[in-house]
């Protein structure tokens, strides 16, 4: 008798928070997946950097945030592109002129 109403609940979780994930972390691999070198990459910290070369074994990023200052990351901590990463940002928080990016600093940001 209460059997059905949980695997109700079961498969409206599945559909509404799981099936949702796994599509998400589908193409953020095809994403990860598809970089080459020298692409101008972020990071899930927010690092930006070009990539200078992949170590497949350890799957392993080697990039170059700065001239000559190079890290070395794991593949799957890159968040994508930097255009795309931020299309999305733009997507999420409204137009450029809304996140403040290249605008000048006023005394009532202070």
């Amino acid at each position: 008798d209460m059997l059905v109403p949980i695997i109700g609940m079961g498969l409206i979780f599945y559909f509404i928070v799981l099936a949702p994930q796994k599509k998400a972390r589908k193409k953020q691999q095809a994403v990860v997946d598809s970089l080459q070198k020298h692409d101008r990459v972020v990071s899930i910290g927010g690092i930006v950097g070009t990539i200078v070369s992949f170590d497949t074994s350890s799957d392993e990023v080697l990039l170059e945030v700065a001239p000559g200052t190079q890290i070395r990351m794991l593949r799957r901590s890159i968040q994508g592109p930097k255009a795309l990463v931020l299309t999305r940002m733009v997507r999420m928080t409204g137009p450029r002129s809304k996140l403040g990016i290249g605008q000048p600093a006023t005394d009532k940001d202070r």
